[in-house]
């Protein structure tokens, strides 16, 4: 109403104006009246059309007016979405953060690809990124890329933030898809996809940013590539002195050297220790004897023993501290490479060799107490489980390794390629993309 009154009083004017003059003229014959009103007409109404914004009624939406109102930010009604937990260990990578983000801002549409061997921290550095520049996308969504037939689901799960209505997922998907390409302002991560072919069709396509990272290097048709390898040795033992502080700098660059600058051994390691307080130099030699007998074997084992050397420590440690969590991890690591559900360890069967302890209890009070570091120290804190929140938008869970002692690395998972649905908009491989010089 308020919009209303502001035009009632200059329409009035106009109105008693005009009568007034049309009096003079008809009733008085008065030719001076007659200029006014050929005059004052088209000027009563420039000055009406002048006065403030357009005449809107209640109910009637109001005409738009200047350009298209610019995209929220972060802070405003568009949240930022589906981004796991920053790692508070997080270290180096500087030149390869700036690499990322001169490439993503190199072109209105850009599309980086990280690459490298499992294990060098592709994940954790898109991670740092995505957070240390929530700032500058309204919307950032995370997609765990790792199984295919999934893709569909893990984007269609944007709808909601999107305002999008619900639907079939496929059908949701795309029209999350189609919405991603009409606004700008977005970052969306592509965790761990490994078949460019794949994962083409579901890339977003309009003024936003894609960050993918992958084992494979095949990228170069759709990405700009990045190579993640080693932590340099300055970084592994900054790491280190991280997780243990007061390692000293000679025990850390041996123990950085022994695990070969490797951010997932070293992290493992660094876990270890920190939890169950083993000095240093002692799980040094027990790292090299136990890495040399894998090397003996005469097989060369995958990162050189590394990943093998480190979770065989852990496991021979959990046999003596917790032998039900052993247990527990053998049968996890019979299930995908997904979070698992409470619920469903009350159905098992106990461990079948002793100790008869409360395990299933004991696993489901580690969300709980886990978190603190006081419970579940002997599965969470050696980093071979992990308690974490259920969301519909779940990324990739940590990996369980455990069945015959294996960790994650050696083992194979069902090959995502199958049963591949691209979008209805997009039945073709992704078009060339627009990659940054």
């Amino acid at each position: 109403m308020g919009a209303v009154r502001r035009h009632l009083v200059p329409a009035g004017v106009t109105l008693v104006t005009l009568v007034v003059t049309v009096v003079l003229v008809r009733r008085y014959d008065w030719e001076p009246a007659g200029t006014m009103l050929t005059v004052i007409t088209p000027v009563l109404t420039v000055a009406l059309l002048a006065y403030g914004a357009p005449l809107v009624f209640p109910g009637q939406a109001p005409a738009p007016t200047g350009p298209d109102p610019a995209p929220p930010r972060q802070g405003d009604s568009t949240p930022v979405g589906a981004l796991p937990a920053r790692n508070r260990l997080f270290t180096g990578r500087a030149g390869q953060l700036d690499e990322i983000h001169r490439q993503l801002q190199a072109g209105p549409v850009a599309v980086a690809a990280l690459h490298g061997m499992g294990g060098v921290g592709k994940t954790q550095l898109a991670l740092e990124y995505a957070h240390r520049h929530a700032g500058d996308y309204p919307l950032i969504w995370w997609v765990d890329a790792e199984q295919t037939t999934l893709l569909a689901e893990k984007i269609a799960a944007l709808a909601g933030p999107l305002g999008l209505p619900p639907g079939p997922v496929v059908e949701t998907a795309s029209g999350v898809l189609a919405a991603l390409a009409r606004r700008s302002g977005w970052l969306v991560v592509f965790d761990n996809a490994e078949h460019p072919t794949a994962l083409a069709p579901w890339l977003p396509t309009g003024p936003g940013h894609v960050l993918i990272t992958s084992r494979n290097p095949a990228w170069e048709h759709l990405a700009a590539t990045i190579d993640v390898d080693l932590l340099p040795r300055a970084e592994s033992i900054a790491l280190l002195t991280r997780q243990l502080p007061g390692l000293d700098p000679a025990t850390a660059g041996a123990l950085a050297d022994e695990l070969g600058d490797l951010p997932l051994a070293l992290a493992q390691a660094g876990a270890y220790l920190a939890r169950t307080r083993t000095d240093p130099r002692d799980y040094l030699t027990q790292f090299r004897a136990r890495r040399g007998a894998y090397l003996a074997t005469g097989d060369p084992p995958l990162y050189a023993g590394r990943l093998d050397t480190c979770w065989s420590i852990s496991l021979q440690r959990l046999h003596t501290d917790a032998p039900a969590a052993v247990w527990l991890l053998q049968a996890c690591a019979l299930l995908a490479s997904d979070p698992i559900p409470l619920a469903l360890f009350p159905t098992l069967p106990p461990p079948p060799t002793p100790p008869a302890a409360p395990w299933v209890v004991a696993v489901a009070a580690a969300p709980a107490r886990g978190r603190s570091g006081r419970a579940g120290s002997g599965r969470r804190g050696r980093g071979l489980l992990a308690a974490t929140p259920r969301r519909d938008h779940d990324h990739r869970a940590p990996s369980r390794p455990g069945r015959d002692r294996r960790p994650a690395h050696r083992r194979r998972t069902p090959h995502p390629h199958r049963h591949h649905h691209p979008p209805p908009h997009r039945r073709h491989p992704h078009p060339q993309r627009g990659r940054p010089s």
